[in-house]
């Protein structure tokens, strides 16, 4: 009987261990950029000079250079919540058009 109770006490501590909280750590993905890193873009600007700000585009093809995307995703561990911005930037020759944002 001993034996019995000691094993049943036993299952029940370590039964309890799983329903303990696990850490779950935010996730982030793309290039970081702010809403002050979008409004020193002008348009005229050079490629250099919106490298300079944004960084290398997440999303580049050699086949339509003129098109850069920036994606940013933070994924929330504790709450599951995801936050997405994304920003396209499009040239015409070397300088900068327009600026698209979806966020």
């Amino acid at each position: 009987m001993r034996k019995l109770l000691t094993c049943l006490v036993a299952i029940a501590s370590l039964s309890g261990c799983g329903l303990s909280n696990v850490y779950r750590m935010d996730v982030q993905q793309g290039n970081v950029f702010s809403d002050a890193d979008l409004t020193r873009l002008k348009p005229g600007m050079s490629r250099e000079q919106v490298l300079f700000i944004m960084g290398t585009p997440v999303v580049g093809t050699p086949f339509r250079d003129e098109r850069w995307e920036y994606f940013y995703s933070l994924s929330h561990g504790a709450d599951g919540t995801v936050e997405r911005r994304q920003v396209t930037i499009l040239f015409k020759g070397d300088a900068l058009d327009t600026i698209e944002r979806s966020f």
